[in-house]
């Protein structure tokens, strides 16, 4: 279709009855839509949650602020745009004889409404991000005397105060203190305990990318990770001159006058001490003594099921239920779902309208990726509905695999621009890119009996598609056998032995592939040799997960049985006349006897 005004009248007859035939019927529709469309009704609750919402979102002035938040749309569309609807008006006879002999008023009504409509009312797009994890660092609890000191000057302590880079917090003795981080993650002091904030980073409100640095002075601090997915997210705890950083996982670290010992509970943690790096599995711990001498050594059962240890296992368990009650809520107000409300797919008047009016095949695209992606979140609302029909839940699927289709065709777009603007091209793998993690990164707590699984699958899939080479595609796989089998253990405390030996045999899948690839391309690709020696090592924490779920065979020795003792008539004996003796052989003097009989 084009928009190109020219002056020969037989050419803009024919345009305009292209145009007509082309875009008539959808403005009909339109404008029957617009005449429908009822009076939004909001609680005042939900009206003060979004003004708190947005409030909290403006950093620019608010008129500013509200001139960006705009339609956004090239100079060259709008100039189009305006031509069309002037035309349309414009009281001049030529014109008047061929538009409105070609439209007639209820067009013209619809398409002059529809401008008004986006011009005050204006979008950029379908905003679908879930902020699942907390946009502040807090101070979820507390119990006993706890400090908060910020810049030198002590604070009142209360429950959900924020907490800022550099901020010190002190737990006196008996005292207990938790840290919920912006990332999701969450720390916990013992008694006696101090700690320094040192980093918090994210690179945009909205990105996956987080780093947070906690430093411990004195004390106990124990820490869950919750599955940071984007490449170069840490969490890391500092004790002098040793560092751990953790991805995913559970881990403990103990600072003392005599040592620093960093013991492991879920997953692997990296741990850089006099220079150099250590990886830590599950049920080892690292220490680090008055001598300065490091050595690691397992960690005995007794201590993983009493105490401090148990107790904080336990907790572990209650928080990730309560991060994925959480996601559920953050889920809902992403796509505008109100508790007990009818879910439905279809789209909007207003997002029809935005796809009906992207004129630009890549901004297309992007807008119904985005639209895909709002479904696909909605639908996995829907599948946590425990009264959800068999034909509800196949609904959905259609719809999780639509998301699937999306994004497939998002890439052979990428593909396709990559051959004429690589930095372009770049940026767009990146949108999608962002889109698949985010949605990981929603899906991760989900296990094998969960309603969401199917949906991690295919996500897991759809984040191979992001691959470059052979190398990429088994680091990706590599991550997602990591999770599984953190996630192993997990189910595995909780009592779910089944579902943690389904998730350990996935896991185990998962490293088998990345081992293969690794054999396959180890002549013809540079496969990094830090990725083998990994591998190397994620296999013997397979071996202590595998323990840890699989119910061990108890060997039982078997029983000595007496023999009873039985009665038995003697046997007579005959009298033997005794053999006569044998005597040695005789041996000449001058003859040497063989060595056999010396």
């Amino acid at each position: 279709m084009t928009f190109n005004v020219t002056n020969n009248k037989n050419s803009r007859l024919v345009e305009c009855m292209i145009l007509n035939k082309d875009i008539k019927p959808g403005f009909e529709k339109l404008e029957n839509d617009l005449r429908s469309l009822a009076k939004p009704q909001i609680s005042l609750e939900r009206s003060e949650k979004l003004k708190k919402n947005l409030m909290q979102k403006i950093d620019l002035p608010v008129a500013e602020y509200l001139r960006e938040a705009r339609f956004s749309m090239d100079s060259s569309l709008k100039a189009k745009l305006k031509e069309r609807i002037f035309a349309l008006i414009e009281d001049r006879s030529q014109k008047r004889f061929f538009w409105l002999y070609l439209f007639d008023k209820k067009f013209v009504s619809a398409f002059v409404l529809m401008a008004l409509f986006f011009g005050v009312f204006g979008v950029k797009g379908v905003e679908t991000r879930v902020v699942n994890a907390e946009t502040f660092t807090v101070l979820d609890s507390f119990s006993g005397e706890v400090e908060v000191v910020r810049e030198g000057t002590k604070l009142e302590v209360f429950a959900k105060m924020k907490i800022f880079e550099n901020d010190k917090v002190i737990t006196g003795h008996e005292a207990t203190a938790t840290i919920r981080f912006f990332d999701d993650s969450v720390a916990r002091l013992a008694d006696d305990t101090q700690v320094v904030v040192t980093k918090m980073f994210r690179p945009e409100e909205d990105s996956l990318k987080t780093y947070v640095e906690l430093a411990v002075d004195q004390g106990i601090v124990w820490s869950r990770v919750v599955n940071l997915v984007e490449r170069g997210s840490s969490f890391v705890v500092t004790a002098g001159d040793v560092t751990t950083l953790a991805t995913k996982g559970a881990f403990n670290v103990d600072v003392n006058s005599e040592s620093v010992k960093v013991g492991v509970f879920n997953n692997a943690v990296d741990v850089q001490t006099a220079g150099k790096n250590e990886r830590i599995m599950t049920g080892q711990e690292l220490v680090k003594d008055v001598d300065n001498l490091v050595y690691i050594q397992p960690i005995d059962e007794q201590k993983r099921l009493a105490g401090w240890v148990k107790d904080n296992l336990d907790n572990d368990q209650e928080y990730l239920a309560e991060v994925e009650k959480r996601l559920l809520v953050a889920k809902m107000e992403s796509v505008g779902i109100q508790d007990g409300e009818e879910i439905s797919f279809d789209s909007s008047l207003i997002e029809k309208t935005l796809v009906f009016l992207t004129f630009d095949d890549v901004k297309k695209k992007k807008i119904e990726l985005d639209l895909a992606e709002k479904n696909f979140i909605a639908a996995q609302v829907k599948l946590e509905d425990p009264n959800l029909s068999l034909e509800e839940k196949e609904k959905t699927l259609v719809v999780i695999n639509e998301f699937s289709r999306n994004v497939k065709g998002f890439y052979n777009l990428v593909d396709e621009v990559g051959h004429t603007d690589a930095e372009y091209s770049k940026e767009l793998k990146t949108y999608v890119q962002d889109k698949v993690l985010l949605q990981k990164k929603n899906l991760s707590l989900a296990l094998p009996n969960s309603a969401l699984y199917d949906a991690k699958k295919i996500v897991e899939d759809l984040e191979i598609l992001g691959a470059e080479n052979v190398v990429e595609v088994a680091e990706v796989k590599r991550d997602q056998a990591l999770e599984k089998l953190s996630q192993a253990q997990d189910a595995s405390l909780k009592g779910d032995k089944e579902v943690a030996a389904d998730v350990l045999e996935e896991s185990k899948s998962d490293f088998a592939e990345v081992a293969q690839i690794i054999e396959d391309n180890k002549g013809s690709v540079p496969v990094r040799e830090e990725l083998k020696v990994r591998v190397e090592e994620d296999l013997s924490l397979v071996q202590t997960v595998d323990r840890q779920v699989t119910p061990q065979p108890v060997v039982t020795p078997d029983p000595i049985v007496t023999p009873t003792p039985t009665v038995v008539d003697p046997v007579p004996t005959e009298t033997v006349d005794p053999l006569p003796p044998v005597e040695p052989p005789k041996v000449e003097d001058d003859k040497v006897l063989p060595p056999q009989l010396q």
